[in-house]
């Protein structure tokens, strides 16, 4: 496979975490002189490097590190800004806030006017996560199992382990304008390109530009833009992120916690005895409404729209017409057809897309 030009592009980022000590004088020529406390100038080459990084790069295992050194703080507040063009279509661009302290974490997403909240009450996947939507006319809240690898992402480990196995990075400048120092590093060469598919999926790979701060104690803030193609698409996809508030993260649960649990929709999940359809039984939880899209995904996957509402008590059937999903509330449909799996996931969504409720049945015999 043919390399990529990796371009130099050097993007911004400074940063704002417990480092060196500076101390600036007047020298002969006018300019300031920035020392490391200790009399010696500042520079690419004196600068205190945290573990994982040097003047020449980053080593390989810097994810792990920067992981480590996320959790010696015990909180942390991790900002990611990410952009999206394929062909004629641009995405809203994305802005996520995760606030963690221990093992719980609330992650903030704003998007094109619908925002998101996140609960994690604790990062285990056996325990489920909340999630809070409100795209201006409707807020609705949906308890999910299938959330975690999204909080397990929160942090931004996954996205620097890849951009440091993708290329190699330089120092290329010290950043001394905020009261703590740090070094810029900018992405070199490129040296794997398959660790650009864990940042963005393309067919094909045209350019990689990334950079990173850091400062004495870890990595601040970094960043790529990646271009490619899918199929005769051009795509360019971007991501930031920034590392703040180290061990001062105050996390508390969140005021909609006990509303949330409350609306959100509880369903038993089974296979009628004839197999000729879903049944699922809304044991609590807000009204599903008319209009609502509903995904089923079985031995093969399904799509439909509710054609009445759901609400506690009622017992929502799902079946197949042929190629499409059909819907009946409590009267259990007569059809000819059955799943030849016993293996269900349910997806259910407003009009606006928010989500409504998820499911998922797996009897223990199921293959």
């Amino acid at each position: 496979m043919q390399r990529r030009t990796v371009l130099g592009t050097s993007v911004a980022v400074l940063a704002a975490l417990a480092g060196c000590s500076e101390t600036s004088e007047e020298s002969e020529n006018g300019t300031d002189d920035t020392d490391d406390g200790d009399g010696d100038e500042l520079t690419i080459e004196t600068f205190d490097y945290p573990e994982g990084v040097d003047e020449d790069g980053f080593d390989s295992n810097l994810a792990s590190v920067q992981q480590d050194y996320l959790s010696e703080a015990e909180s942390v507040t991790v900002t990611r800004e990410s952009t999206f063009e394929m062909g004629d279509h641009e995405s809203d661009p994305s802005v996520e806030t995760a606030e963690i302290e221990g093992d719980q974490a609330l992650l903030s997403t704003e998007q094109g006017g619908t925002a998101q909240e996140m609960w994690i009450d604790s990062m285990s996947e056996e325990n489920p996560v909340l999630l809070r939507s409100d795209d201006g006319s409707n807020v609705r809240y949906l308890v999910s199992e299938h959330l975690h690898e999204i909080a397990d992402d929160a942090d931004g480990i996954a996205m620097l382990d890849a951009m440091v196995n993708a290329a190699s990075f330089d120092a290329t400048e010290l950043d001394d304008s905020d009261d703590t120092p740090g070094v810029v590093f900018e992405s070199a060469e490129l040296t794997d390109e398959e660790s650009l598919r864990d940042l963005e999926y393309f067919d094909e790979y045209d350019a990689f530009d990334a950079s990173a701060t850091v400062s004495t104690d870890g990595l601040v803030e970094y960043e790529y833009e990646l271009e490619g193609a899918t199929g005769d698409q051009m795509a360019v996809s971007t991501e930031a992120i920034t590392v703040e508030n180290l061990g001062e993260t105050d996390l508390g649960e969140p005021e909609w916690l006990d509303e949330g649990l409350e609306d959100a929709v509880e369903m038993t999940i089974e296979l009628t005895d004839d197999e000729s359809a879903v049944a699922l039984t809304m044991e609590a939880g807000e009204t599903i409404p008319e209009g609502s899209f509903v995904h089923l995904h079985t031995d093969r996957s399904l799509d439909g729209i509710l054609d009445q509402t759901v609400s506690e008590g009622e017992t929502l059937y799902l079946y197949s017409d042929g190629e499409e999903l059909r819907t009946a509330v409590d009267e259990e449909p007569e059809t000819d057809s059955t799943f030849d799996s016993q293996h269900f996931f349910v997806d259910v969504r407003l009009e606006t897309g928010a989500p409504a409720y998820e499911g998922e049945y797996m009897p223990f015999d199921a293959p």
